[in-house]
C-alpha cells in the first residue's frame, strides 16, 4: 500500500487506526511502539512549530507538576515532547506498576550525555495522561498539514 498524500500526516492517521484497533494485552508496548507515528515524526518534521504553551493536564494530558527535572525552565509542549522523543529513541523510556501486576504508569528520562550521567528530563507519568498527551500532540500535527514538508 502506497501513501498517497502527505506522507507525515498519513503515517500519523494510519498508526491511529492500528492504535485503535487493537484490542489484545500488551498494548501499552505496543503503545510505545506507536509513539514513531504519533510523536517523532510529528516533532522532527514540525520542531520549529511547536506550540511553546507550558503543558496542562486538561489540554494536553500532562501537567507541569508531573515532570520533575528539566534543565530548562521551559516546560512547553515543545521541550516536552522533544525529551519525551529522546527518552523513547535512547532506551529512556520504563513502566512502572503501582500494584504490581499492571503497568499503570511510564517513567520516562532524558539525559546530556551517552554516558547517562546528567538527566535533562525526567518524569513519572501515568499512562493514561501519557497516552492523552501523545494522542493531543498527534492531534495538532494533523491540524498542521501545510508545514508538512514532503509529498507524494
Amino acid at each position: 500500500m502506497e501513501y498517497k498524500n502527505i506522507f507525515e500526516i498519513e503515517f500519523i492517521q494510519r498508526t491511529q487506526e492500528i492504535v485503535n484497533g487493537y484490542q489484545i494485552p500488551f498494548e501499552n508496548t505496543l503503545f510505545i511502539n506507536a509513539c514513531v507515528g504519533l510523536l517523532i515524526i510529528p516533532q522532527q518534521s514540525l520542531f520549529n512549530h511547536l506550540p511553546t504553551e507550558v503543558v496542562s493536564a486538561d489540554k494536553w494530558g500532562i501537567a507541569d507538576t508531573d515532570i520533575s527535572c528539566i534543565k530548562e525552565p521551559n516546560k512547553s509542549v515543545k521541550n516536552v515532547a522533544r525529551h519525551i522523543r529522546n527518552a523513547i529513541a535512547h532506551d529512556g523510556i520504563r513502566f512502572g506498576s503501582d500494584n504490581g501486576k499492571d503497568i499503570t504508569h511510564i517513567k520516562i528520562t532524558d539525559w546530556k550525555d551517552e554516558r547517562h550521567k546528567t538527566e535533562t528530563f525526567k518524569a513519572v507519568i501515568e499512562v493514561t495522561k501519557f497516552k492523552t498527551f501523545v494522542w493531543a500532540f498527534a492531534q495538532f500535527a494533523l491540524t498542521q498539514q501545510s508545514l508538512f514538508k514532503s509529498q507524494n
